[in-house]
């Protein structure tokens, strides 16, 4: 004789009445924020969870790991709070990367790239999302995995992201070692600040034909001409784009001190005396046909406006000469990240008010950029604010 079943299983499209705590068939519904998913019950992963005899409804998952943990990313962690979705995780790490600052672009729902410029050396790296099945607990994974640049500026957002988010090593056991439990603090009262190895010093014979320069950053200011500058305008003048790249990246490092900057105005490039704005002219309309080529044109436009803030009147007026390239690499988003871009913006502000014909079209290209919540729209609506606190338009 068949026992009674008080809690017969309900089908889809039934009309009777009962709990929402239902079995459903052919199988589970995976729901998300935008979409359902009919599950079969052969799956593997199984998204309906039973707490305190209810069936919860999971949330969306992150892939699996694609590989073995032996060849993942040393920077891989799983946040120490599994109370936290992986959807909160993801968006937390990318707001701190984000602002750290940081360029942050998606490339999938569950990975998104990062470029970042310290000591204006490009440097990329991937974020990926994944599920951790070696967790019973059901937590994800997250690993940073850098891709070009520099590895110590890189290490240090690491550190400052596993520190913020309270992420914990993934694979510590299997690494070998036991990680300690950590007291993450809540509060930082110290802004997170990019930091690089320092460069190399250079070979004393060098240095001796360099005098008063002491090593590669720091120099003397008291003397106009500054033999370093030469030095690394010489090397702008290669023909080979990587070492060209490689002085307009130290030139736009070098200026960031306005001591450098104005001796530069009296550098120039031997053998035929070119100065920095002349070499920037030439770079600035080469075409783009590779990465070297874009990131060797954002170097330049960030000397550029490192030498403007000098507010040199003859030299400002020289690069307004540039204003069809400044106005070309403000609009081009296909071609040049938002540092280019960003960089373009704070040109134009530095350069309206030297020359009267041009500050027309470099104002109206401001009011073009503060459309949009970007960080290029940000810069472009403070230059207009602090044009027009100026009366400048």
């Amino acid at each position: 004789m068949a026992l009674f079943d008080a809690f017969p299983p309900k089908q889809r499209g039934s009309s009777g009445r009962g709990s929402a705590a239902v079995a459903f068939a052919p199988g589970p519904i995976f729901r998300t924020s935008a979409r359902v998913v009919d599950i079969p019950y052969d799956d593997e992963l199984t998204l309906i969870h039973k707490i305190d005899d209810i069936l919860v409804v999971g949330e969306e998952r992150p892939p699996a790991l694609p590989y073995s943990w032996q060849v993942c990313s040393t920077n891989t962690f799983t946040c120490s709070d599994t109370s936290i979705s992986p959807q909160a995780i993801q968006e937390q790490v990318k707001n701190l990367i984000r602002n750290s600052p940081a360029d942050v672009s998606a490339c999938s729902e569950w990975e998104f790239n990062a470029v970042f410029y310290p000591e204006e050396q490009r440097t990329a790296f991937k974020v990926s999302i994944f599920e951790n099945a070696s967790d019973p607990k059901n937590s994800c994974l997250v690993e940073m995995h850098l891709q070009e640049g520099d590895r110590a500026a890189f290490q240090g957002l690491v550190s400052y992201v596993r520190s913020q988010a309270k992420l914990k090593y993934a694979f510590a056991e299997q690494w070998g070692f036991e990680e300690k439990e950590e007291e993450f603090d809540d509060k930082c009262d110290i802004p997170y600040k990019h930091t690089s190895f320092v460069h190399l010093p250079l070979p004393s014979s060098l240095l001796a034909k360099l005098k008063p320069t002491k090593d590669f950053l720091h120099f003397a200011t008291d003397d106009p001409k500054n033999t370093l500058a030469d030095f690394l305008l010489a090397r702008a003048c290669s023909q080979f784009a990587d070492v060209r790249r490689t002085a307009w990246q130290d030139l736009a490092c070098s200026t960031n001190e306005s001591g450098f900057a104005k001796s530069l105005l009296h550098a120039r490039a031997n053998p035929n005396g070119q100065t920095c704005v002349t070499l920037a002219a030439a770079e600035l309309t080469t075409a783009v046909t590779c990465g070297i080529t874009i990131d060797t044109q954002r170097c330049v436009l960030k000397t550029l406006s490192n030498i403007a803030k000098t507010k040199d009147a003859e030299t400002c007026c020289k690069i307004c000469v540039l204003k069809p390239q400044i106005l070309q690499l403000a609009r081009d988003s296909q071609n040049h990240p938002t540092e280019t871009r960003a960089i373009a913006v704070q040109l134009m502000q530095s350069l309206v008010g030297y020359r009267k014909a041009d500050d027309r079209d470099f104002v109206r290209e401001l009011q073009k950029r503060c459309v949009g919540a970007c960080r290029v729209s940000e810069l472009a609506r403070n230059a207009m604010s602090s044009l027009g606190n100026l009366g400048i338009y």
